[in-house]
């Protein structure tokens, strides 16, 4: 994630690297305590593969198969698990009131002791 001070530098920054790969990217604030405060990253899209995480415990949960327009409140996957954001422009998926979204398919489990 591309890191910015400020939310001009970052929509810009968005807006070219839309252009240049062909990709979504969308701007996050990543809360007003935080330095840099503002980020840039690939948008979450229908058909990635992604996971749920959990205090180092991952578990799949399919693809995504339905997003919000345009806020990206909610996103929904294949085996029906729902995630929503955490704040207007954040960059964190939430379900279940823990479990994170991760891209990728993971499956591991942190070794207890």
């Amino acid at each position: 994630m591309e890191k910015f001070y400020d939310l001009n530098e970052a929509n810009s920054a968005a807006t070219n690297l839309n252009t240049q790969t062909g990709e979504d990217h969308i701007v996050v604030d990543r809360g007003e305590h935080v330095s840099p405060r503002f980020g840039v990253l690939k948008a979450p899209s229908i058909g990635d593969k992604v996971s749920m995480a959990f205090n180092g415990d991952y578990y799949p949960v399919g693809e995504i198969v339905k997003i919000t327009p345009k806020t990206m409140r909610v996103i929904m996957t294949s085996d029906g698990t729902r995630f929503y954001r955490q704040a207007r422009n954040s960059s964190r998926w939430v379900a279940n009131g823990c479990f994170a979204l991760v891209q990728g398919h993971v499956e591991a489990q942190n070794p207890h002791f």
